[in-house]
């Protein structure tokens, strides 16, 4: 079902995307997202059990292209890189305590130093 609702994704946002402000395409994909994440949780019907990976599916991978149009859409041509930098490095990741992993792991990429301030707080 989620992989069945991931290909119909970018058709199912195009027009919406093409048609909306881009703050409002960005808002209303979190939110679906969102929404479709938290579904399960509220009632274990089977019907949301299909309708949570769908809505899901169809929308998650639409956020990063929603990211990149309002950020090329609102920053100048010399800011779009940074500022996608910032939204990547900054997005929250997954510590390698945190999945299981000794810090030493070679299966761990080591991070690069951020530099505090200056696109994003200090870890």
């Amino acid at each position: 079902m989620l992989g069945l609702a991931v290909l119909a994704g970018p058709h199912l946002w195009s027009r919406p995307a093409a048609a909306w402000p881009h703050a409002r395409t960005l808002a209303t994909l979190l939110t679906t997202v969102s929404a479709a994440a938290a579904a399960p949780l509220l009632t274990p019907a089977p019907a949301m059990l299909i309708a949570s990976p769908a809505a899901y599916g169809a929308a998650f991978l639409s956020v990063p292209a929603a990211i990149t149009t309002l950020v090329r859409d609102t920053t100048t041509h010399a800011d779009r890189m940074p500022t996608l930098a910032a939204f990547t490095a900054c997005s929250p990741r997954a510590r390698p305590s945190d999945r299981g992993l000794p810090a030493g792991s070679p299966t761990v990429r080591p991070r690069a130093p951020r530099s505090p301030g200056r696109h994003c707080s200090a870890p």
